[in-house]
């Protein structure tokens, strides 16, 4: 340390006088020179000798239990072979009692030091506050002034020395102590660490992530509770408590938010294909149900997966087998904030925008018919939908007075937290109760469209076809928003239909559901008494040889552009037709057959009268140049 002296002094340079102000002075015995030093001598000097002389630790500590500091002070002992000793407690101030031991071998070098205590205020092996409060006492008991009510009542405010000033503050300036860690005494595993430090708590809707997590194949773990969610005790079908299937589609959404990246904004979420497999009944005790969510990369080819779209599933745990159901699955991409393509120039959003606004002027110049939705709530009880306060949102509900399957309507966000645990819902962007009675939509168009006023068997969708929820929805309880829904019949008791949602004060679009086809369910108090329909609508369509000449005037004639369409339609039917029936003429004039009975020699004796026609040219909407053209072109047959 020699080699740095000179620069160490000239560093320090000059440095200030020490000013005692207080009523009494604190002594110090310096390790460099092993006696009393005064504040004086404290200067720049003083400092390198401290670097570069040994430590007289024994010879201070010694100086300092046999110096006399005061006037009157009396030795330990007082007999006539006393030795001057006039320290009996000696108090170590540090992290940890280090110098303990170094302090009793030194002490115990003076025959008469028997009486001298050392004491640590920190002992790395027990409690902080323990060490200290022993310290304090033993002082205490040793005669020594010790303010017992400072101690105690430590959350007092109280002077530095006196019961009156300033009020005792933590100190939060001290350097941090540099612990080692390299060496890990306790094993810990991946699963414990991951469910220690998760970084998401347990959510409502979806849960909270398994302890093996994997960011490429997330997934979350829940048990749903109807004491935790009593808001499903008001969705029940054919008597029994049914989690509504839009929670999937929700529970879907909150997990792509918890695990969107959130350097940039969402502006929605898009899922297609969603199968509802099963419909996931809740128990009624204490138990509840297990269910498990799970997103993977949709594969776009064998070398990679897709950048956008992932596959959703979720499953719930069969106690009873020892298996998982399976009850949704689909796929859901999240949308993000991006600046105007420079291409379109935001032409195409515009234009997507315009859409949306054609579409709720019309639905309100075509749905002028009111429904009264509360009636129909109430009616559904009979076909084994029940609908609670919870679900019944859906209100000023009107249709259309052709039966064209349309209907309007208004949804108001209803106040869920009012009767959950504690009053508290966690956060999302939009709940299971509100977004079911914007189906409701769907049940209303499709009694709008058969022109009945209620269903005959309850009814719950089976497959989405594709769905946009806007990153914008309100779900503060009172939120209004007004609804499209256009249904259309499939098969009997069966129907596919649309559901459009904006919000209605600033009338910007925020749910989109495409292709919703729903199936009949029997229900547990049916009792098979209903007859079987082996048709599920009756259209009739004038018969030309039959009608009278005057009977025309009140035919319906199709439109120019959908009568082309139609004969467009049937001529790309005809060209089809002509083209196989050739070809199969053809190969059999290669091989012919050698016998045809029965419905074979009428189907060739038919492809003979075809060919004889369209040699002719006399084939009924099509000319027999598109027939040479499509066969001579295979890329445009």
């Amino acid at each position: 340390m020699k080699e740095v002296a000179d620069e160490y002094l000239h560093l320090l340079g000059t440095l200030p006088s020490i000013q005692t102000t207080r009523a009494f002075t604190i002594e110090m015995f310096s390790s460099v020179n092993g006696e009393r030093v005064e504040a004086l001598q404290l200067d720049a000097s003083y400092w390198v000798e401290n670097l570069v002389k040994p430590v007289k630790f024994m010879d201070a500590l010694l100086s300092m239990c046999l110096t006399k500091l005061q006037e009157g002070q009396q030795k330990l002992r007082m007999d006539s072979t006393a030795t001057d000793m006039f320290l009996d407690s000696l108090i170590e101030l540090g992290p940890h009692g280090a110098l303990q031991s170094a302090i009793k071998e030194t002490l115990a070098t003076r025959p008469d030091s028997s009486k001298s205590t050392s004491f640590a205020v920190l002992n790395r092996n027990a409690p902080g506050i323990s060490t200290l409060l022993e310290t304090v006492a033993a002082i205490n008991c040793r005669g020594y002034l010790v303010d017992l009510d400072v101690v105690n009542q430590a959350p007092k405010p109280v002077g530095v020395f006196k019961k009156e000033g300033y009020p005792r503050e933590f100190l939060v300036d001290l350097p941090s102590y540099t612990f080692n860690h390299s060496e890990a005494l306790l094993y810990e595993s991946r699963l414990s660490r991951n469910f220690r430090l998760r970084k998401y708590p347990r959510h409502d809707l979806f849960g909270a992530p398994v302890s093996d997590w994997n960011a490429d194949i997330p997934r979350w773990r829940h048990i749903i509770r109807l004491s935790e969610q009593p808001w499903i005790k008001d969705h029940v079908v054919t008597g029994k408590f049914v989690y509504p299937g839009v929670g999937y589609l929700i529970a879907v959404i909150e997990a792509c938010r918890q695990i969107a990246d959130t350097r940039f904004t969402i502006s929605g979420f898009r899922l297609r294909d969603v199968s509802l497999k099963r419909a996931l009944i809740l128990p009624d005790d204490k138990g509840g149900i297990e269910i498990m969510l799970g997103l993977t990369r949709m594969d776009e080819s064998s070398l990679w997966a897709s950048s956008t779209w992932r596959k959703f599933q979720i499953s719930s745990y069969n106690s009873l087998a020892d298996d998982w159901i399976e009850h949704c699955t689909g796929y859901v991409a999240t949308d993000y904030v991006d600046a105007p393509n420079p291409i379109d120039k935001g032409r195409e959003h515009a234009e997507e925008c315009h859409r949306w606004e054609m579409l709720r002027e019309a639905s309100g110049q075509q749905c002028t018919v009111s429904l009264d939705m509360p009636a129909l709530y109430d009616s559904l009880v009979t076909t084994g939908l029940y609908f609670g306060s919870l679900f019944r949102n859906l209100s000023a509900v009107k249709g259309t007075t052709n039966g064209a399957g349309q209907v309007i309507g208004k949804v108001v966000v209803p106040d869920v937290a009012g009767i959950m645990p504690k009053r508290h819902v966690h956060e999302h962007l939009i709940h299971p109760a509100t977004m079911d009675s914007m189906m409701h939509l769907f049940l209303a168009a499709s009694l709008d469209c058969t022109r009945k006023k209620n269903l005959e068997r309850p009814m719950v969708p089976t497959f989405i076809k594709e769905a946009w929820v806007s990153g914008n929805v309100d779900p503060g309880p009172g939120t209004s928003f007004c609804g499209h829904g256009k249904s259309k019949i499939l098969a009997y008791d069966k129907f596919e239909a649309d559901v459009h949602v904006w919000d209605d004060i600033s009338g910007e679009p925020r749910v989109a559901i495409k292709g919703i086809r729903s199936s009949p369910l029997d229900s547990v108090e049916s009792d098979g008494s209903l007859n079987r329909k082996l048709s599920h609508e009756v259209k009739w369509s004038p018969y030309l040889e039959l009608i009278k000449p005057t009977a025309f005037k009140e035919i319906s004639l199709l439109s120019s552009d959908s009568a082309s369409q139609y004969r467009s339609w049937i001529e790309k039917q005809q060209l089809a037709t002509l083209l196989l029936v050739t070809e199969a003429l053809e190969e059999l004039e290669t091989a012919p057959p050698l016998q045809l009975e029965g419905h074979f020699f009428n189907y060739y004796d038919w492809m003979k009268h075809l060919r004889q026609l369209l040699d002719k040219d006399q084939v009924s909407g099509m000319k027999r140049s598109q027939w040479e053209i499509l066969r001579r072109d295979p890329v445009q047959r």
